[in-house]
């Protein structure tokens, strides 16, 4: 880790630890960092992927969590269902933490 951050390391272990700390204890999908280059935002680029993974995570029953520090991400992750649960500033920026609650899969009638 050295090697790769160098210098970055420290920061990095501060921000990993952050987020540690705000990650759920229950049983999740958790949804990793997504990135659409400008030029192609707005296009459905990010929206696409992100629908059938919730699909998928939707066929489990199971909820899904994930970091943000993007406002505008905010925004698109709460029309998919996520709501903020914890808000924690690291190194100036406002980091957001979002969770979805299971859903029943409308294919098999569960209860969730």
């Amino acid at each position: 880790m050295l090697r790769v951050l160098g210098r970055a390391t420290l920061r990095q272990l501060k921000l990993s630890a952050a987020w540690a700390k705000h990650d759920p204890r229950e049983r999740h999908w958790h949804l990793g960092p997504i990135g659409v280059h400008s030029e192609c935002q707005g296009r459905g680029v990010g929206t696409g992927p992100l629908g059938s993974f919730l699909t998928m995570v939707d066929e489990q029953s199971s909820p899904a969590y994930l970091e943000t520090d993007v406002d505008r991400n905010v925004v698109l992750y709460e029309k998919f269902g996520f709501g903020v649960i914890a808000e924690q500033d690291i190194f100036g920026v406002n980091n957001r933490f979002m969770w979805r609650a299971a859903r029943p899969d409308p294919l098999r009638g569960d209860a969730a």
